[in-house]
């Protein structure tokens, strides 16, 4: 008896050895991927993407991939994605890696906001965040791919180098950074040093986009490009104020006369948007759009500059003849 005890223990603690190992192998998290053999994330093609309003169109396609140790890519492996700011739609909320061990997500912009960010996540290593925009004018948000709360940097990495970094004359709380020959868009930021130079966290004001009117120097032969964007609604240089403009935004604010003698125009305010119209003064055609935050008068404490004056004094300084006379304020009289 006392033997077949013994062989009766054996056989019993085998199957419970099983159960465990069974019961151990299925601890931890649901993660799909296998043990652990890598080593990073990748954003293949960059961190940044630009896009087009309603398209999946980007300017590089979104690869991502797993990195061993050695720097090789990992085939069959799942990545997660999930968009945490902005709108518009992602492709799929995971993918696993081909033969070459990337995938492509794709991402449209079919939202009204025309940025977003999308986190990338491998559950056993890391996460990266890309960042998308879309060209789309948005009072008080964005521009040429630019959000007020961007910096000069960003600016860097989704237009390039400006032609030039200029100060404005007795505005020294500002700088801009101006595109206007090759994209008809200058970027006014916060100097908050006031010392007439910009790191790249220096913090972004205002926007200006203009059309092919302003002569460039040096010698005035060639004009400003025509800035190609448009807000939601499809107002960009071009629209006419009383059939686009006004439908959206209604009466401004203030109307202003412009009397230059080259260019005399009506300049349209909508101050609680923090936004400008210039239009041709005959027709009322828009050749200029501002689109501006509240000036943060926080970082500035003894200055005391006026925020709404900023962009006229940007554009004072670039155009010729003569300034506007600040007391023309007129009435709204189509």
């Amino acid at each position: 008896i006392e033997r077949h005890m013994s062989e009766f223990k054996v056989v019993l603690i085998i199957p419970v050895l099983l159960i465990l190992a069974v019961m151990a192998g299925c601890g931890g998290d649901d993660d799909p991927n296998g043990p652990v053999t890598a080593d990073g994330l990748v954003a293949v093609n960059g961190l940044y993407y630009k896009g087009t309003m309603g398209s999946a169109d980007l300017d590089t396609a979104m690869v991502f991939a797993v990195k061993d140790k050695s720097g090789s890519f990992i085939n069959d492996r799942w990545i997660f994605f999930t968009r945490i700011e902005g709108d518009g739609q992602i492709s799929a909320d995971s993918l696993k890696s081909d033969t070459s061990g990337t995938v492509e997500l794709e991402y449209d912009f079919s939202g009204s906001l025309g940025h977003a960010v999308i986190r990338a996540t491998d559950r056993q290593t890391d996460t990266i965040d890309v960042v998308l925009r879309a060209d789309i004018l948005t009072p008080t948000v964005q521009g040429q791919y630019i959000l007020l709360d961007d910096t000069y940097g960003d600016i860097i990495t989704f237009n390039g180098s400006p032609a030039s970094l200029d100060v404005i004359p007795d505005v020294p709380e500002i700088m801009v950074a101006n595109y206007e020959a090759a994209l008809g868009v200058v970027f006014v930021l916060y100097d908050v040093n006031e010392d007439g130079a910009l790191d790249n966290t220096a913090p972004v004001y205002g926007i200006i986009v203009v059309d092919s009117v302003y002569p460039q120097p040096p010698d005035g032969s060639t004009k400003s490009a025509r800035y190609g964007g448009t807000t939601i609604e499809g107002i960009g240089m071009g629209a006419n104020f009383w059939d686009d403009v006004y439908p959206v935004f209604g009466t401004p604010v203030v109307v202003v006369n412009d009397d230059d003698p080259n260019l005399p125009s009506w300049i349209m305010e909508y101050p609680a948007l923090h936004l400008n119209f210039w239009c041709l003064r005959d027709d009322t055609t828009v050749y200029q759009i501002d689109i501006q935050e509240a000036f943060d008068d926080s970082l500035f404490p003894v200055s005391g500059v006026d925020g709404d004056e900023i962009m006229k004094a940007v554009r004072a300084h670039y155009r010729t003849g003569d300034l506007r006379r600040e007391d023309d304020r007129l009435p709204l009289d189509r």
